[in-house]
């Protein structure tokens, strides 16, 4: 990790009116952005 990158967490919140079998797609595609711009990133969906 270089001194520009930086670690992220992303955090769906729990939903009562939203059912789904994995991390909305809108998220997972903000993770692979930052992840091709150099940073580490982690997807939290407490959903799930």
């Amino acid at each position: 990790m270089s001194a520009e990158s930086a670690r992220i967490l992303l955090i769906y919140p729990p939903s009562r009116t939203q059912n789904h079998l994995a991390c909305p797609m809108g998220m997972m595609m903000l993770a692979a952005v930052l992840e091709r711009a150099g940073h580490q990133v982690r997807l939290l969906d407490a959903n799930i």
